[in-house]
């Protein structure tokens, strides 16, 4: 979370602790950020979303719309969220591969 913030500085994380969250079957958690926008200058809400891999990495997904918008946003997040399918191995493979390149 603090690469998010340091890149989009006028955001700042809601009060109150991480919510628990179940991300394809697995345990997570979601932030809430939210700042006036330096482009827009509108209120921004963006909902971080969280998960650990067997590997120690973590997988992540952040849902960003205008504060007016958030809360009929609310819904298509939630399926979004619901139909996320992470694939750990691969993810795993992935990461193994970038960190031992070929020769």
């Amino acid at each position: 979370m603090s690469t998010i913030l340091s890149s989009n500085s006028y955001l700042s994380a809601e009060a109150g602790p991480a919510r628990p969250e179940r991300i394809d079957a697995a345990p997570g958690f979601s932030v809430l950020l939210s700042g006036r926008s330096p482009v827009t200058g509108e209120e921004e809400r963006v909902t971080l979303y969280t998960r650990g891999l067997p590997d120690g990495h973590v997988v992540y997904a952040l849902f960003t719309v205008p504060g007016r918008g958030y809360a009929a946003m609310q819904p298509t997040f939630a399926r979004m969220l619901r139909t996320l399918m992470v694939n750990d191995e691969a993810a795993h493979r992935i990461a193994a591969n970038n960190s031992n390149p070929p020769r």
